[in-house]
């Protein structure tokens, strides 16, 4: 019986994750707690389109972000009176980069980073695409046991245009 149970769990939660992507749904691939913003979450808002952060509340191609699951990592939107439970989607990191991230943008942050704060191992990536069009890296290091974050602005170009420390709410 207990098998089954675990079998069926599994099953829903990869039902869950690729439904949307059947259907052309959003897709929930990320989160963030930061002190300035708060919780944050990564969007893809439908198939091609670039990734966006976004806040409960806020409102992405037509679709409201209604609340977000912790336990369960799941986002809730809602368009037209339909409610999407969007699974938070396993993370594909190898070798500290993201099998989605772009190379160059991810070249480029990590050369900001190395010459600002030293950082040049044990790093992992986020590269979402701001509504202005700038690309943002979001680098994340484990130090003495703390989550630090750096948040890289690039151009289309390639060009790192601003840096900034981002701090991480650790979680009881």
């Amino acid at each position: 019986m207990q098998k089954h149970l675990t079998l069926l769990k599994i099953v829903l939660s990869l039902f869950l994750t690729i439904l949307p992507l059947i259907r052309g749904d959003p897709a929930f691939v990320g989160t963030l707690t930061t002190r300035q913003e708060g919780a944050i979450y990564r969007v893809i808002p439908s198939k091609g389109a670039p990734a966006r952060w976004v806040k409960v509340g806020d409102t992405v191609d037509g679709y409201s972000v209604a609340s977000f699951k912790e336990k369960d990592e799941i986002l809730i939107l809602k368009k037209g009176g339909v409610t999407y439970p969007l699974k938070l989607k396993e993370a594909k990191v190898q070798h500290g980069v993201s099998a989605s991230a772009e190379p160059a943008l991810i070249e480029a942050a990590s050369k900001i980073v190395a010459k600002m704060d030293s950082w040049t191992s044990d790093m992992t990536y986020q590269v979402a695409m701001a509504p202005d069009g700038y690309w943002h890296v979001f680098v994340t290091k484990v130090i003495d046991g703390k989550t630090e974050v750096r948040r890289v602005r690039i151009t289309q170009a390639g060009k790192a245009t601003n840096w900034s420390t981002m701090r991480v709410e650790e979680k009881p």
